[in-house]
């Protein structure tokens, strides 16, 4: 796993990254890319520089309410594990 490397990985929601006209759905949008990073900080910061959407994108995100970095540093409230 990523965290005995010392390093985070994740998979963007569909349609969050731009996959250019060229590759539109890639493996039917089950294949999405993005960076391998040494924080989560890093990651959202990637996520910011890289989100958006691409001339005839066949999936499309919302746009976010705000950027993800801000996210980490957000309180993420009580949280229940189920």
């Amino acid at each position: 796993p990523a965290s005995c490397n010392g390093v985070f990985a994740m998979k963007p929601t569909r349609g969050r990254l731009p996959t250019g006209p060229d590759l539109g759905e890639v493996w039917r949008s089950f294949v999405q890319e993005h960076v391998i990073t040494r924080s989560v900080r890093d990651s959202a910061a990637m996520l910011d520089c890289t989100t958006g959407d691409d001339v005839g994108t066949p999936i499309a995100c919302p746009p976010q309410a705000r950027p993800f970095l801000h996210e980490v540093r957000a309180d993420p409230g009580r949280l229940r594990v189920a």
